[in-house]
């Protein structure tokens, strides 16, 4: 049996700093995949086509994975990986259920930690969803087309809710947005597009998805709670009018200073608010810009950055 450890993308990769696997270009007679722990996003059709491949290792820091990833290898074919209910699963990961066979009711296993995008989609006979206390990432479009996200009761509040996660918020809605106490994760993309004005994160809430806030051309100013400790690649992107962003002050994991959001010791700077339109004099200890940091600050007349950065991400 031959094995694909992973380990050589990886390093191209890091090479080209993303942190994502692209589509394949050889494919080969692989049996055996091993994803190392700084690939963290899978994207469409990476393994598509990998007809040999049986067994798939994934680890516990993988954020997305996007639809058709593992479509057509052994492993996807294999009936005796899906569930009685048809339902795909790798690890802690859900991948995929089978539209028409998933029931009106389903409850993902125990110990899940990762739905991927589009898992449940065209699933139209599903109308309630349980989900364990493990989850921490919800894919975009992870329930579209279901009758779960169709029934109007399901709806409170301008947003879609199941558990302690927030599916996704009503486009028209148009105001400013409390996430309601006991909400732990905000699925990828829950705002994109919104009309929201401003939003405030409870204490409960840990992870906010990629892309989460994508687009919302009216968000001017956001608040994370003390426990947020996660945030997905490019979750305040394209916002235009964002002026403002706050962190509670017993947050250990992000802090703002000036305005500008970082990590916690401030080694990496993550997003400037995209109305900022002065100089920015970058803290000395920074070592790392992240992607889309400043990308759509048209409005800055500088920025200094200190030697010891030594990794600015894609459209940063």
């Amino acid at each position: 049996m031959k094995k694909l450890v992973v380990i050589l993308i990886s390093v191209l990769i890091m090479m080209l700093t993303i942190t994502s696997v692209a589509s394949a270009t050889i494919k080969d007679d692989y049996a055996e995949v091993v994803v190392p722990e700084d690939i963290v996003e899978l994207n469409s059709d990476f393994f598509y086509g990998y007809s040999n491949l049986k067994e798939i290792k994934l680890h516990n820091k993988i954020q997305v994975i996007k639809e058709q990833t593992f479509k057509d290898t052994a492993y996807y074919k294999d009936d005796s990986n899906w569930d009685e209910n048809g339902v795909l699963y790798i690890d802690d990961c859900l991948i995929e259920a089978t539209p028409g066979k998933t029931p009106d009711t389903y409850t993902v296993r125990e110990g899940t930690r990762l739905i991927a995008d589009g898992a449940f989609k065209n699933c139209k006979k599903l109308t309630s969803i349980n989900l364990p206390s493990t989850i921490e990432c919800v894919g975009q479009n992870a329930f579209e087309g279901t009758a779960f996200m169709q029934k109007q009761e399901n709806w409170k509040n301008n947003a879609l809710t199941v558990n302690h996660v927030l599916i996704l918020v009503k486009k028209e809605y148009n105001g400013p947005f409390v996430v309601q106490e006991g909400i732990k994760t905000i699925a990828d993309n829950a705002f994109s597009h919104g009309n929201i004005t401003d939003v405030t994160t409870p204490n409960s809430l840990k992870y906010i998805g990629t892309d989460a806030f994508y687009d919302c051309q009216k968000l001017a100013k956001i608040h994370f709670g003390k426990s947020v400790k996660y945030l997905g690649e490019g979750p305040l992107q394209a916002c235009s009018e964002l002026t403002t962003i706050t962190v509670h002050q017993e947050n250990n994991n992000f802090v703002t200073i000036d305005g500008i959001l970082y990590n916690a010791d401030v080694s990496k700077l993550i997003k400037c608010p995209l109305k900022r339109n002065e100089k920015v004099t970058i803290p000395n200890s920074v070592k790392k810009i992240e992607s889309f940091a400043f990308d759509g600050c048209g409005k800055l007349t500088s920025v200094e950055i200190s030697e010891k950065c030594t990794y600015i991400g894609s459209s940063a």
